[in-house]
């Protein structure tokens, strides 16, 4: 069971502000084993970590990031951290899975800035890219053999996107908690994969997952999926 991978979604969010470096520093203080979080671009080609794709600039209006300047986005919302300043925080500490939000059909490039952004900081072993935009994960593909690549899916006809991760030689398949199930974890092994789960905050559901074989959990409290792992040892 100490193989099962803690990871922390969107950092510890459920006790941080997710997607922010407090939440990363809280992860890496609680000892989990990964983070997760979003990535979006801005208009100068700046990868950014926020789950949405705009800012609310007010009560009724709000402002999307790919219209954004970096300096905006720090003007409007000082806790929205650049990717590289995550990487900074966090190498040697911990592994990240970067999910990509939306692919270059809307975001010019960004799955080669990414790629590009841990080729240079020689962390592209260490880092899970993810996506639920299979354009995206297939330029990625594209990119190189080196990029380790996480496979998201929440639908219940999971069987045909299993075979679009296994052709696009993913390393991990992140199956909802909402179709998780004994079947869907032996057929991912079977094909060679990993399965990790998202997202899981209850303690029962927690030592469920376990219990059906998953090789890691997304949790918004890795300090309490840490105490059910370690009970089960």
């Amino acid at each position: 069971m100490s193989d099962i991978l803690n990871i922390a979604h969107r950092g510890a969010s459920g006790n941080a502000p997710e997607n922010t470096l407090q939440a990363f520093r809280l992860a890496i203080k609680q000892k989990a084993d990964m983070i997760e979080l979003d990535v979006h671009q801005t208009r100068d080609r700046y990868i950014v970590v926020l789950h949405d794709e705009y800012l609310k600039t007010g009560i009724l209006t709000k402002r999307f990031i790919k219209d954004m300047t970096l300096k905006e986005i720090r003007e409007s919302n000082k806790n929205i951290p650049a990717l590289a300043q995550v990487i900074k925080l966090v190498k040697d500490k911990i592994r990240l899975n970067i999910e990509i939000k939306r692919g270059s059909g809307y975001y010019p490039d960004i799955e080669r800035n990414v790629y590009s952004l841990f080729k240079r900081k020689r962390l592209l072993s260490d880092t899970i890219i993810s996506s639920f935009d299979i354009d995206c994960l297939k330029n990625i593909r594209k990119i190189s053999d080196d990029i380790v690549i996480g496979f998201l899916y929440n639908k219940k006809d999971w069987e045909k996107a299993l075979k679009k991760a296994v052709d696009l030689k993913a390393y991990s398949f992140h199956a909802s908690n909402k179709i998780l199930s004994k079947e869907i974890v032996d057929k991912a092994h079977k094909k060679g994969m990993r399965l990790f789960v998202y997202t899981i905050n209850d303690e029962d559901e927690m030592r469920h997952a376990v219990e059906l074989g998953v090789d890691g959990i997304f949790t918004d409290y890795p300090e309490r999926l840490k105490k059910v792992l370690r009970a089960g040892n």
